[in-house]
């Protein structure tokens, strides 16, 4: 029996990434991507064990100013811990070369506004789809109070391992998780077993030349991308037929995070 297939845990980490305007104008993506929170809610509603992670206020704030009567719901399920909140700045933004008054202003209005109308103090850094990281960044997001760092492009080369101290110009260290296989990785399954089963197995052994440990986490979620309604049963469907082989769990960032105790 091969590693991958023994005591083996995929962490799904449903999520959808916010485009603020890149092919469409910013209304366009409200119309498009609103009504994706409102799925997320609507399965947060209906599955206890369900899970979803949002990032940017730029996506947050106008769903809750149009869907006031969600707002009770939303913070309910952030305050549980099931609607996880990640990024903590405004929208984002390009860290390749970071000037320090953009990068003070977003964290400053991000994670003030979560904190203020949330009651959440955003600690995952989530910088999914940016062009490029500075060296600096593991001070800023440090000193910005954020704990760990998510991304998916810019490593130096592709033995880069999927989780891994960063260490800044100045010294300082933050607990990082690359993306090898992108953000989606878990995203697009099969809506019947044992399709549904073939389809993980093979995302999770496409991370083992990464992550080579029994841990392993699968962000499940495209740009503007609507949560998949069938994710939770064929979760429990198939740890109930896999009990000795890979199990899936339906995780946030933090869940992750906590399980392999990086740094």
């Amino acid at each position: 029996m091969t590693e991958s297939r023994c005591c083996g845990a995929f962490y799904l980490i449903p999520h959808t990434h916010w485009e603020g305007a890149v092919f469409q104008t910013r209304e366009a993506y409200l119309e498009m991507g609103l009504p994706n929170i409102l799925r997320a809610l609507a399965l947060l509603k209906a599955d206890p064990d369900y899970r979803f992670t949002l990032d940017q206020v730029c996506y947050v704030k106008p769903f809750l100013e149009r869907y006031p009567q969600e707002a009770p719901a939303f913070r309910r399920f952030v305050n549980e811990g099931r609607l996880a909140i990640v990024g903590g700045t405004d929208t984002m933004l390009d860290v390749n070369m970071p000037g320090g008054e953009s990068w003070v202003r977003q964290v400053l209005y991000g994670k003030g506004y979560f904190r203020r109308e949330l009651g959440v103090d955003v600690t995952v850094g989530w910088q999914l789809d940016t062009f490029g990281h500075h060296a600096q960044m593991p001070q800023l997001l440090r000193l910005s109070g954020l704990r760990s760092f998510w991304f998916f492009r810019g490593v130096p080369n592709w033995d880069t391992p999927g989780e891994f101290l960063w260490e800044g110009i100045d010294g300082t260290r933050i607990p990082a998780f690359w993306l090898p296989e992108g953000y989606a990785v878990s995203y697009g399954s099969p809506k019947t077993l044992p399709e549904f089963s073939a389809f993980m197995q093979t995302r999770y052994d496409a991370l083992g030349r990464y992550s080579p440990g029994p841990l392993r986490a699968g962000p499940g979620g495209a740009d503007v991308c609507a949560p998949e309604e069938h994710l939770p049963g064929l979760v429990r469907e198939h740890n109930a037929r896999s009990q000795d082989g890979l199990q899936l769990r339906l995780a946030t960032p933090l869940d992750f995070e906590a399980a392999v105790k990086l740094g």
